[in-house]
């Protein structure tokens, strides 16, 4: 039986290229909390990984407007 041993290099480089880049997702249009676009921003800078995402998902989906008020904290 053959094994093969990849050299650390290349393990090193693979696991920098598959790096996750994270999704955050704003559900409502509070200035703050669990769903807010603030919370998305801090989660976002406080994550180490490569391009990240937010996305917006605030309900009702029914191709109205959704204000969001951002004050400074």
């Amino acid at each position: 039986m053959k094994t093969s041993c990849l050299p650390f290099s290349f393990v090193a480089l693979l696991m920098i290229q598959t790096a996750h880049a994270v999704t955050f997702t704003v559900t409502n249009t509070l200035d703050g909390g669990v769903g807010s676009l603030n919370s998305a921003i801090l989660s976002n800078n406080a994550t180490a990984s490569g391009t990240n995402t937010i996305a917006f998902n605030i309900l009702p989906l029914d191709g109205t407007v959704k204000t969001i008020f951002v004050t400074n904290s």
